[in-house]
């Protein structure tokens, strides 16, 4: 692994200029295994998850429209199956430690389902999210034990399930050395009252700065547009993740990306693994703690 991606590949450059590299398709994961897992998350009941739900619009054979409710992402999944937790804690990771310089350990996992017909998701950079959560948590092994608050630094492994493509909603990002320091104005929201799956979670990019108008939110549920930029910057310029099933995209926390609608009739699955530093704790246990929480607590309010 080492020697694919530095001598010939040279990921871990790419990576620190770009904020994101795309891995030789030499390292990717069968995608016959990654669905035979993905199929005994959704149907083997021995394999515990947190599964969402979302409401499609389906186009019948006579034209007519079904709405129906369809499972979309699943959660917290990696310790309770053995074949995800041998993979995130073996190859990926050893790919991740290579790209970054530095041990790495898993923070959450999340695998979208994306049923054809299914939503995107509105441009948002990932890192106010994930400290959101982190702000409150304790280490759950060793490395800051008892101290609160959570890791600061994150980087994201997307593996494609099935191939991506515009038309399936593939991942789009906006390239660049990006990071806290440097990154594009985003929305400030109501951490404490608002929903911490939509308009409660921070990082939502305005979307005067993503595409330079306010009217199309990619046909993510939050509605970002009444909100106005702090400081003006040129529309961002996203492009396109392209990748075939199996292969590995590693990005960190400041990357602007978003997704378009799946506008075909099959599911476009990807799997996004969420590390930071060793160094910094160990704190996935914590951080499914801590938004079983904050969910439950919005449910509460609005009840």
């Amino acid at each position: 692994i080492h020697h694919a991606l530095h001598h010939n590949y040279n990921a871990p450059q790419i990576y620190q200029t770009h904020s994101i590299v795309r891995l030789p398709p030499d390292l990717s994961i069968p995608s016959k295994l990654l669905r035979r897992f993905t199929e005994e998350l959704l149907w083997d009941s021995q394999y515990p998850s947190t599964i969402s739900y979302e409401t499609i619009r389906i186009l019948k054979a006579d034209n007519s429209i079904e709405h129906r409710k369809v499972p979309t992402r699943l959660e917290n999944f990696v310790n309770g199956h053995p074949g995800w937790f041998e993979l995130c804690h073996d190859h990926v990771r050893a790919c991740l430690e290579v790209v970054c310089g530095m041990e790495m350990v898993l923070y959450k996992e999340k695998l979208n389902l994306k049923p054809g017909g299914g939503t995107g998701f509105a441009p948002h950079l990932d890192g106010p999210s994930l400290r959101i959560a982190a702000q409150s948590m304790k280490d759950n092994s060793g490395g800051a034990e008892g101290n609160r608050g959570g890791p600061r630094n994150f980087v994201t492994v997307m593996i494609a399930i099935d191939g991506m493509t515009e038309r399936n909603g593939c991942l789009r990002v906006v390239k660049g050395q990006w990071s806290e320091q440097n990154h594009c104005p985003i929305i400030e929201v109501d951490a404490v009252n608002g929903d911490p799956d939509a308009g409660g979670r921070a990082g939502a990019i305005p979307l005067e700065i993503a595409d330079g108008h306010s009217n199309d939110n990619d046909g993510d549920e939050s509605d970002i547009s009444k909100s106005t930029p702090t400081q003006s910057q040129q529309p961002l310029v996203f492009e396109n993740v392209i990748c075939d099933a199996g292969e590995m995209v590693i990005f960190n926390d400041w990357i602007p990306h978003r997704s378009s609608p799946n506008k075909t009739p099959f599911p476009r699955r990807a799997v996004f693994l969420t590390y930071n530093p060793k160094c910094e704790g160990d704190f996935h246990n914590a951080y499914y703690r801590t938004m079983t929480e904050l969910r439950n607590g919005f449910r509460n309010k609005n009840a």
